[in-house]
């Protein structure tokens, strides 16, 4: 690369948009990816010096880099849940975070987003950005069944406050996931063109929003003013005024039948009160049908994933 004939152009680009597939249907699920980056590819960048490069290309490429970052998140953690590598290696997490944050910035300066449909908006690429970022800090979790709540008030682990503080990142990191969707939503049009991969990390930020709510770990009073409970109950009246709900499969769908269903058990969500409201909700009634999706499966009583996932402990 650069390249100069157009059938090298074509194929290079066949490859990344084959290379994001991939990733998107591997790493989450906790399998390594089939396609890797060749060292004749190892700076995709490159690529938008050919001289058919078109405008959508910017967008290809930062998705490229965005999941090069994630590669190597599964390289270092491998995909074994059992294992509290990422407790111990919080150098690499750090790294990893400063890594996207750096992703995040550059691109922003270099794509020219637009909400019209069909396009790579800034809401879509946020999206990707905080759902990186989740995948990543999601791993501060893993270890034995015992080891895997989220820390409690006066923090069990030690006076390891960067542990404390990734598992607070992966919260975060959840909320802005839902408010993503939810924020300024004129229209909910958008939400149908989804991939699945966003569908499974929505899915995974409910999970992990409303497990912080029933444990009431540390963070209950400073995330008590974010509205935790008023953001849920709103992203169940956003999907189901949305297109997804033609389509009685879609991720999404069951996300927000879900969420209405285990909120209604446990008597509303109630925006004044807050935190609390979420409290009482039974983790068993977040029954996540998402059908292909084996993220969220056979721990229901903890309302955990199964061993074959790559998120453990929420």
């Amino acid at each position: 690369m650069p390249h100069t004939k157009r059938a090298c152009y074509d194929r290079t680009r066949l490859y990344w948009l084959v290379y994001l597939c991939d990733h998107h249907c591997s790493l989450i699920h906790g399998r390594p990816p089939l396609t890797r980056d060749f060292h004749s590819l190892r700076r995709p960048r490159d690529f938008l010096q050919s001289y058919f490069t078109i405008p959508s290309d910017l967008s290809l490429i930062s998705q490229v880099e965005l999941w090069s970052i994630s590669s190597r998140v599964f390289d270092i953690f491998g995909a074994d849940i059992e294992c509290k590598a990422a407790s111990q290696r919080s150098d690499k997490l750090m790294q990893l975070s400063a890594n996207y944050d750096g992703w995040l910035e550059e691109w922003i300066a270099m794509l020219s987003f637009t909400d019209a449909p069909a396009t790579f908006s800034r809401r879509v690429f946020d999206l990707y950005f905080h759902s990186a970022k989740l995948y990543l800090f999601s791993h501060i979790f893993r270890g034995s069944s015992q080891d895997t709540k989220l820390p409690k008030a006066g923090f069990e682990c030690g006076s390891d406050t960067g542990t404390e503080e990734f598992a607070h990142g992966a919260v975060r990191s959840a909320l802005a996931i839902i408010k993503c969707i939810v924020d300024d939503n004129e229209s909910s049009s958008w939400l149908g063109k989804l991939p699945t991969y966003i569908g499974t990390m929505v899915a995974f930020a409910c999970v992990c929003l409303v497990k912080v709510s029933v444990q009431q770990g540390p963070w209950a009073p400073d995330l008590q003013g974010e509205g935790i409970p008023s953001y849920l109950q709103r992203l169940v009246q956003v999907l189901l005024s949305s297109p997804v709900i033609n389509h009685p499969t879609h991720p999404l769908l069951s996300i927000a039948r879900s969420l209405e269903t285990a909120t209604a058990v446990a008597g509303g969500v109630d925006c004044v009160n807050g935190q609390d409201s979420l409290a009482s909700i039974d983790m068993r009634d977040l029954d996540l049908d998402l059908g292909f999706f084996d993220m969220f499966t056979s721990d229901a009583s903890n309302g955990c994933p199964d061993s074959h996932s790559a998120f453990p402990g929420m």
